[in-house]
């Protein structure tokens, strides 16, 4: 429960940092400036689109740190949120072991761990990358790097899924038994039946990708 709480408490700091920047980089120029009036700007321009009684270089300044923290505390609350989830899920998880479902299976859980980890928090922030406030150029590299991550990511959760199929069904057929024949052929197919997925899994991330 503590992982939870400091979690919790995490996601209200980067929230509150988040708000402080909004309100002190952004609303205070405008507010101040007087009129509001757009007026174009020749193309290439940093500062097209913004009110003339903005145009200077301490204003645009305050404006752009402003942006590009509250974009920065938005992908930290993201990844922090993802990790959030991760601690649930696998609470869960870790409680459901007494049930005796394969996903709860200690094995199974074990196998899980990492991969989640990582695309749990991926997950969450290709959900709020269209809110980032970085230039175009940017935020389009962001989201394809993280598109890619988030593809070797599930790559990832797959294999390890089957991985961890493997351990639980092998686990039930023990080779040091005197009559372990049935136990021999079935270690036998389900390894190479999973060498088999495990190849079928790579193959269609690289040609996701």
């Amino acid at each position: 429960m503590s992982r939870l709480r400091n979690s919790a408490m995490s996601v209200l700091h980067i929230t509150v940092v988040a708000i402080f920047f909004v309100a002190s980089g952004i609303c205070p120029p405008v507010c101040a400036g007087g009129s509001s009036t757009v007026t174009p700007t020749p193309a290439g321009n940093p500062v097209a689109g913004i009110p003339v009684s903005l145009q200077d270089s301490n204003t645009i300044f305050t404006l752009l740190l402003g942006v590009t923290l509250f974009s920065y505390s938005l992908i930290i609350a993201a990844i922090i949120a993802g990790l959030l989830l991760y601690v649930l899920i696998f609470h869960f998880l870790h409680r459901a072991e007494k049930y005796g479902w394969i996903l709860s299976d200690p094995r199974m859980v074990d196998r899980l761990a990492a991969p989640a980890r990582i695309m749990l928090p991926l997950l969450c922030v290709i959900i709020i990358s269209p809110y980032l406030l970085f230039q175009e150029q940017i935020t389009a590299f962001l989201q394809h790097l993280f598109e890619i991550s988030l593809i070797v990511a599930c790559t990832w959760l797959l294999m390890s899924l089957v991985l961890g199929l493997q351990d639980v069904i092998l686990s039930r057929y023990d080779l040091m038994v005197h009559d372990n024949l049935k136990a021999r052929v079935v270690h036998t197919q389900v390894n190479v039946l999973v060498k088999i997925v495990l190849v079928v899994f790579l193959i269609l991330a690289f040609a996701w990708h």
